[in-house]
């Protein structure tokens, strides 16, 4: 009892751990975006005009940054799923060609069996007939 308990903690134990992998790898893949208050302030002036429109600029930017990552983010994610169901599919189609040659055994056997009966009653006939035709 023992022992199952001690292999029960380290296999807790060990899922913890690979939680907090698994969701640094994806903190790391796909980083969270934080919203930033607004920099330009509406003041009457030249300076300030330029100060606004510098900043509304940067904003655009920043904005078809922050755009570009949501797509490859997204894509990322696709083709992560799409990895997956690729990965079903061919586990699927491993499974499926292990019950094909399964059964193609078992019939192969089946078969064997079947001539191994039927030449069973030959071979005994056989014997007989050579013991008569002997007599």
């Amino acid at each position: 009892m023992r022992r199952v308990r001690s292999v029960n903690g380290w296999l807790l134990a060990g899922a913890v751990g690979l939680t907090g992998v698994l969701s640094e790898i994806a903190a790391q893949a796909a980083p969270g975006r934080s919203v930033k208050g607004a920099t330009g302030s509406k003041v009457t002036g030249t300076a300030s005009t330029t100060q606004t429109t510098a900043t509304a600029g940067s904003s655009a930017a920043a904005a078809r940054r922050r755009a570009a990552r949501r797509h490859a983010a997204t894509t990322t994610a696709d083709e992560q799923a799409q990895a997956t169901q690729q990965a079903q599919a061919a586990a699927q189609q491993a499974q499926a060609d292990q019950q094909a040659q399964l059964q193609a055994q078992q019939q192969a056997q089946q078969q064997a069996q079947l001539q191994a009966a039927q030449q069973a009653p030959q071979s005994s006939s056989a014997s007989s007939g050579s013991v008569s035709g002997g007599s």
